[in-house]
């Protein structure tokens, strides 16, 4: 769907279930190839999209999911937190935390942001567009007001940290695919694997 040449895409984290420490078959994956460990990133040319989950591979056992992730297109999208979505392997599908299960939890949020700290990747890197922004979806770190879209364009690359809370506390090792939809037509998908 275009709009003013904006496109708006949507992402979803879908998933499957390979053995324990068996990578998956990057033939569920087109254009995708892991850049190093936990990071995993699609490029067909004019969409790029790179996911860092370095913490959430080992660290699922908490209530939330920490997955950095950065855009890059040859043409005009936008990105709304509403589009993302995580897709257990039982087929659950979480969106990205708003504000309000911010709020809810605090404490875990807060225990979150003080242990990936330490495991942070610069997606950007990646990225091939030469300049870019952060976008905040749910709570800001720093007290400031969330975004609500995320525009990315042929010179601007974006990135951000997401954030996910299951409905029933946990997380399921295994392999999740982010998924990167146009409208009903999927354009990219990620393996996000969890041990």
């Amino acid at each position: 769907m275009f709009r003013s040449t904006i496109r708006t895409v949507v992402v979803a984290l879908a998933c499957a279930a390979p053995a324990l420490g068996q990578p998956p078959s990057l033939e569920e994956f087109p254009d995708t190839r892991f850049r190093e460990a936990a990071v995993a990133e699609y490029d067909d040319g004019e969409l790029q999209v790179v996911a860092a989950y370095a913490h959430a591979q080992v660290r699922h056992e908490s209530r939330w999911l920490f997955i950095q992730v950065g855009f890059g297109t040859m043409e005009s999208m936008s990105v709304r937190p509403d589009d993302i979505v995580l897709v257990r392997p039982d087929g659950v599908e979480v969106p990205v935390a708003a504000v309000r299960d911010h709020r809810r939890d605090i404490g875990g949020v807060r225990q979150l942001q003080n242990e990936v700290n330490n495991f942070h990747h610069r997606v950007v890197d990646y990225i091939r567009q030469p300049a870019g922004f952060r976008f905040f979806f749910g709570m800001h770190p720093r007290g400031g007001v969330p975004d609500r879209i995320a525009r990315i364009g042929r010179q601007r690359h974006a990135w951000g940290d997401l954030y996910f809370v299951s409905p029933d506390g946990t997380w399921a090792a295994g392999t999740h695919a982010l998924v990167v939809r146009d409208g009903d037509d999927v354009i990219a998908r990620l393996p996000v694997v969890l041990e």
